[in-house]
């Protein structure tokens, strides 16, 4: 089965799933990645995706691509998550941490520090997440501004309005940190 067709009764739902999860996995972990920022929750919410893609594989209505949708689960399993207790107490229990442990760094650190190494993915990070979320779609997901839009179930204008928000303020951000040339 293709993955821009939708889910064939015929086929075993096991069979699909080992496709969905190879083909879509990377992508799942990176989208996750890039709302909560820690590999191990990342890898937590996209092992809770598949599960639900899984469980709901059946309701799948073709609405949009098998694709977005798992991408839509994906940003709402994310953005739970970041608004969850345990996220937020987790992230002061690890800001304390650090602070104890001086320049030790965890893993989970240095991983995210290569990930950020990029200076594109430093800017896109400060962006607020209206405009971060459009712009990792379309350009690490390769999602069109169409299919953008039926995964944060948005207007295709609002979408494009943000994306173009977005690359501004990323050349105004790019612009700020170049040093001046002396002539």
């Amino acid at each position: 089965m293709s993955l821009e067709k939708g889910f064939h009764h015929n086929e075993s739902k096991e069979r699909l799933l080992e496709e969905l999860m190879n083909n879509m996995g990377d992508q799942v972990l990176h989208t996750a990645l890039s709302y909560v920022k820690n590999k191990q929750a990342a890898e937590d919410i996209a092992q809770d995706v598949f599960v639900k893609v899984y469980q709901q594989l059946d309701q799948f209505r073709e609405e949009a691509s098998i694709k977005t949708w798992i991408i839509r689960i994906t940003i709402n399993q994310s953005k739970d998550y970041v608004k969850s207790w345990y996220y937020r107490k987790t992230r002061v229990s690890n800001k304390i941490s650090s602070l104890v442990k001086g320049k030790e760094k965890t893993p989970e650190t240095i991983f995210i520090q290569k990930e950020e190494s990029n200076e594109l993915i430093q800017r896109m990070l400060s962006l607020p997440v209206k405009f971060r979320e459009v712009l990792f779609l379309y350009y690490y997901e390769e999602l069109t501004l169409k299919e953008i839009s039926e995964v944060l179930n948005q207007n295709v204008s609002t979408i494009k309005s943000r994306f173009y928000k977005a690359k501004e303020r990323l050349n105004i951000i790019h612009e700020q940190e170049e040093p001046y040339d002396e002539v």
